[in-house]
C-alpha cells in the first residue's frame, strides 16, 4: 500500500508569509506541517524515540501508541498542533469529504471514481475535482491533488509541473537551476520563479546550483559549488 498525505497548514503552502524548498534529502524526513493527515503501512518503529516511519516521513507519536503498534500496521496520524492521533486501519470510519480549495495536499493512488458527483477517493478521503479531470483519471493513478488560492489542480505521476511565481514574503529555496528570463529578470528554481536583481543573473547559466534567499528587504542569489 502507498502512502497518502493530507497535509492542511505546512507553512508556506497555506500561509504565504514564508516558504522553504530544497531538493529533496535521501532517506525519510520529519513530518513538519503544523496540521495534517499521514496514512499507509508503518515502515519502522524506534521506541527510544517514539517515531514511526511511514513512506518517507517520520512521525512523533506517544509512547502509549508506540507500544500498541508492530512495523506492517496499517494506520492513519492525524496531527493538529501538539495533538496527535494514531488510528489503525480497523478503527478508520467511512471515507469524508477533503475540501483542500483553502490550502491542502493529498498524495497518493486512487482508490474509487464518482463521475457523477466529480470526486475521487484517496484512503479514507473524498476530494471533489473538476470533471475534465476526472475523465482522464482511473482507479489505481499515482496523484497529487493541491489546493491553493481557491484553486484545485490534480496532477497524475509523471506529469510536468508548470512553474509558479513565489508569493511569499521571506524564504529560500536551493537546487539546480531550471530557467533564466533575462528580460524579466527572473530566475527557476525547483518550479518556483522568483524575482531578482539584473546583476544576479551575471555568469549563471541552466543547471547551475544556487541559493535563492528572499527577506523582507529583498532577494539575494548565491551560486554553489
Amino acid at each position: 500500500m502507498k502512502k497518502y498525505v493530507l497535509t492542511l497548514l505546512a507553512a508556506g503552502l497555506i500561509t504565504g508569509t514564508s516558504f522553504a524548498q530544497e531538493e529533496k534529502a535521501e532517506g525519510p524526513q520529519p513530518f513538519h506541517a503544523r496540521s495534517g493527515v499521514v496514512m499507509g503501512p508503518v515502515a519502522a518503529i524506534d521506541a527510544a524515540k517514539n517515531e514511526i516511519i511511514i513512506g518517507d516521513t517520520i512521525l512523533k507519536v506517544s509512547a502509549k501508541d508506540i507500544a500498541r503498534l508492530k512495523v506492517g500496521d496499517d494506520i492513519t496520524v492525524g496531527v493538529h498542533g501538539r495533538k496527535v492521533k494514531v488510528t489503525k486501519a480497523e478503527d478508520n470510519k467511512e471515507p469524508e469529504l477533503f475540501d483542500p480549495r483553502g490550502g491542502g495536499v493529498a498524495m497518493g493512488p486512487i482508490s474509487a471514481i464518482d463521475p457523477a458527483k466529480n470526486q475521487i477517493t484517496m484512503g479514507n478521503n473524498m476530494i471533489k475535482i473538476s470533471p475534465k479531470d476526472i475523465a482522464r483519471l482511473k482507479v489505481g493513478d499515482d496523484v497529487t491533488v493541491e489546493g491553493r488560492k481557491g484553486r484545485i489542480t490534480v496532477r497524475k505521476a509523471g506529469d510536468k509541473i508548470e512553474p509558479e511565481p513565489f508569493n511569499g514574503l521571506t524564504g529560500h529555496s536551493m537546487g539546480p537551476l531550471q530557467a533564466i528570463d533575462s528580460a524579466k529578470n527572473e530566475l527557476t528554481v525547483n518550479d518556483t520563479i522568483f524575482k531578482v536583481k539584473p546583476a544576479d543573473l551575471a555568469g549563471l547559466n541552466v543547471g547551475d546550483r544556487v541559493k535563492i534567499t528572499v527577506t523582507k528587504t529583498g532577494t539575494t542569489v548565491t551560486r554553489l559549488k
